[in-house]
């Protein structure tokens, strides 16, 4: 069995590298918590001590500038040639048909529905509900408890907070921000902000 490394920063390394361990009791995980120079650049020099044919990888960063950073971390990872399987909790529930894309992360007690197709680097937290045949992009952040409807579309880079739900086939464009618990029922275009203190949406243009 291939050995793992957990790479990463913050509370998220944390949580990702116990539910590795706690998942492959039996095989050397490791956890290497990542630097950044002033640039916010990442020091990748570590991973010329470790061969992809002998070590697996997950990236493990928080949610910041919509998942970017995580995104860019895994992409740095990834061009070295290492495998980066999904993490897929144990008390995690996914139904038939159902695909999830390298360096996910579905905690224990969500719920993937049956078809539903969820691209790389996405964060599920607990007791999240993914409806059938939904589409999550790449770099999404859903939070806990979290429930998106059937045949609804979440675009990339979309950050969902707690307390949101998603009607059945909605839309989310890509670079969404949902942090105001409700029921959003109508399609969002790309770059939409829902967030404390304002009182509506807040649209952002290039």
């Amino acid at each position: 069995m291939k050995s793992k490394l957990i790479v990463g920063t913050g509370d998220f390394l944390d949580i990702a590298f116990d539910a590795w361990r706690a998942k492959m009791p039996d095989a050397d995980v490791k956890r290497h918590d990542i630097a950044q120079d002033r640039s916010h650049n990442f020091d990748l020099e570590f991973l010329d001590g470790y061969s992809p044919g002998e070590t697996t990888m997950f990236a493990a960063f928080d949610n910041r500038f919509l998942n970017f950073k995580r995104l860019e971390l895994m992409g740095a990872i990834k061009g070295r040639g290492f495998q980066m399987e999904p993490y897929i909790g144990v008390g995690a529930l996914v139904g038939a048909g159902a695909r999830i894309g390298e360096n996910s992360f579905i905690s224990d007690g969500a719920v993937i529905g049956a078809q539903a197709r969820l691209q790389h680097n996405i964060y599920v937290g607990p007791r999240a509900v993914i409806g059938y045949a939904s589409q999550i992009g790449q770099s999404a952040w859903i939070e806990a408890a979290v429930v998106i409807g059937r045949r609804a579309k979440i675009g990339a880079q979309v950050l969902l907070g707690e307390g949101v739900s998603i009607a059945e086939q909605v839309e989310i464009g890509r670079m969404c921000l949902l942090d105001m618990p409700g029921h959003y029922r109508e399609n969002l275009p790309e770059k939409v902000f829902y967030v404390f203190p304002f009182d509506g949406p807040v649209r952002i243009f290039n």
